[in-house]
């Protein structure tokens, strides 16, 4: 019986490796589409009430302290574009619409929230 067994193994082992071996190299290249925002208050001062809207979703940052960065990855569901809501040091709100950004796209967005509510964008997004 135990010769059995171990011939049975013998004869599966290099299929089932085969097997094994196919799917982590199939699965390895494999990334899901979205969009890194990073976030860099370089304002000198605390950002507050921070909101990103884009198409598919939306979160939000309490508060940012000066120098402070935040990055999050999300899937991107629809074309719309990015936009910004804050509320700087002296209680004044901010709004702003940054890039266009569509279904699919991979890549990452660095955000800058500058000195009198300004902001820049970095669009570090890969084209196709």
């Amino acid at each position: 019986m135990k010769t059995q067994i171990r011939a049975l193994a013998r004869r599966l082992a290099l299929p089932l490796l085969a097997v094994a071996l196919g799917c982590a190299l199939g699965c390895a290249g494999y990334k899901s589409p979205g969009v890194t925002f990073n976030l860099v208050n370089d304002s000198g001062a605390v950002i507050h009430n921070i909101e990103i809207d884009f198409p598919g979703g939306s979160y939000g940052i309490s508060s940012l302290r000066a120098g402070e960065h935040r990055s999050r990855w999300v899937r991107v569901i629809g074309s719309a574009p990015l936009k910004i809501d804050f509320v700087d040091a002296g209680n004044q709100s901010h709004t702003a619409n940054l890039i266009e950004l569509h279904a699919g796209e991979n890549g990452s967005v660095v955000i800058h929230l500058l000195e009198r509510g300004r902001v820049s964008v970095d669009d570090l997004r890969k084209r196709n």
